[in-house]
C-alpha cells in the first residue's frame, strides 16, 4: 500500500511537471518535490527487496550491482 501511494504521488508530479513550461521552475520542482518523492518510494522497494525472494524479484539486487557473480 506504501509504494502504490509512492508512485501515485510521483505519477502526480510526472503530469504537473508535464505541463511546466518554464525550465527554471520545472528545475526547482524537480529537485524540491520530485527529488524527495523519488527517495521516499526507494526506501519502501529497498524494504520490499529484502522481504521478497530472488526468484519473485524480476529487477537485480544491490548485491547483484555490486559484487557481479
Amino acid at each position: 500500500d506504501a509504494l502504490v501511494a509512492a508512485l501515485d504521488q510521483l505519477k502526480a508530479l510526472e503530469e504537473t511537471v508535464e505541463r511546466e513550461g518554464n525550465l527554471v521552475t520545472l528545475a526547482g520542482m524537480c529537485a524540491e518535490k520530485v527529488r524527495p518523492a523519488m527517495g521516499e518510494a526507494r526506501e519502501i522497494v529497498d524494504q520490499l527487496e529484502d522481504l521478497v525472494g530472488s526468484a519473485h524479484w524480476p529487477l537485480p539486487r544491490y548485491d547483484d550491482l555490486l559484487f557481479l557473480r
